[in-house]
């Protein structure tokens, strides 16, 4: 049940770091929390790692510590220094990415906030957004349209 219950965080926070911009500030290399923070345009370098806590927890991003058999596959690694960096996996987060996904994360947040976020709404009226609405927003971003 755990992993039910916990699975919207999991998905958030990769939004999130999308939103961000995490991949796409480490693409050029391991920084510590404060410049990660400066290259996000974060306001507090404690929110930031407090984010980065939580998706160490949850195996989104893995501590590693100074051992050599200690080998990080989250999507993100804390160094032992202290710094966070790419792993294999975080490369696709990176919007410059040939296989980026970012654009699919995108089109899945304007999709799935729509439709499932107002779920109880449609289940209590009856009524469903009409698609128009919906292909408009689609269609007025140049990015999430080139992916669909």
């Amino acid at each position: 049940m755990d992993i039910a219950m916990f699975s919207f965080m999991r998905s958030s926070m990769i939004r999130n770091a999308v939103k961000l911009g995490i991949a796409d500030a480490l693409r050029a290399g391991p920084l510590d929390a404060a410049k990660l923070a400066t290259a996000v345009g974060a306001a507090k370098v404690s929110f930031l790692e407090r984010i980065m806590r939580l998706l160490i927890r949850m195996g989104m991003i893995k501590f590693r510590i100074a051992s050599p058999h200690n080998v990080s596959l989250g999507v993100f690694q804390q160094l032992p220094d202290g710094r966070y960096a790419h792993t294999r996996l975080s490369a696709v987060l990176c919007t410059t990415h040939p296989s980026s996904v970012v654009p699919a994360i995108r089109y899945l947040e304007l999709r799935l906030q729509e439709e499932w976020g107002g779920l109880d709404q449609v289940i209590k009226t009856g009524e469903v957004q009409p698609l128009e609405e919906y292909w408009a927003k689609l269609n007025a971003d140049d990015e999430l349209r080139s992916t669909c």
